[in-house]
């Protein structure tokens, strides 16, 4: 469970922070150890092959850094969360519903704020699959983001 949101709050918050979430349907599913969005099967997210649009899958997958904070912006302080890098491997055409799913546990979440606290900055990576209505895994993600404390 989130410090401040629940999955509700935090999908409105993120669908008006940047309307492409909206745009594309996402949803937060899970906001604890476990971090989880998903976006549908729908003619917008389609791409010309008739199967979910890669654009799609990288920005469901992304977006994780983000509820990472959102989840945990109490313990963190108040953050700037910034993605560096994204590389995603595509293993299965996605023709159904995804789930981005990452794990982040209160261990990592307290060494994030270790780092935090001591240099006010922390790079760190997430390790993302994205899965279909199967639960078999369509797309892999390893994605490195920044976090800089704002006015520490």
């Amino acid at each position: 469970m989130s410090d401040l949101l629940d999955v509700s709050q935090a999908s409105t918050m993120l669908r008006q922070m940047l309307p492409l979430y909206e745009s594309i349907g996402l949803t937060v599913e899970h906001m604890s150890d476990v971090l989880e969005c998903s976006v549908p099967f729908s003619r917008h997210n389609q791409n010309h092959l008739g199967t979910l649009h890669a654009g799609v899958q990288w920005s469901a997958a992304e977006m994780l850094g983000g509820l990472l904070y959102m989840t945990h912006m109490q313990t963190l302080g108040n953050c700037s969360p910034v993605v560096c890098e994204v590389s995603i491997k595509f293993l299965k055409a996605a023709t159904s519903r995804i789930r981005a799913r990452t794990r982040f546990d209160a261990d990592q979440v307290q060494a994030l704020k270790a780092t935090l606290d001591s240099e006010n900055k922390a790079f760190f990576d997430l390790n993302i699959e994205l899965l279909d209505d199967a639960d078999l895994v369509v797309s892999t993600v390893v994605a490195k983001y920044r976090y800089r404390r704002v006015n520490p």
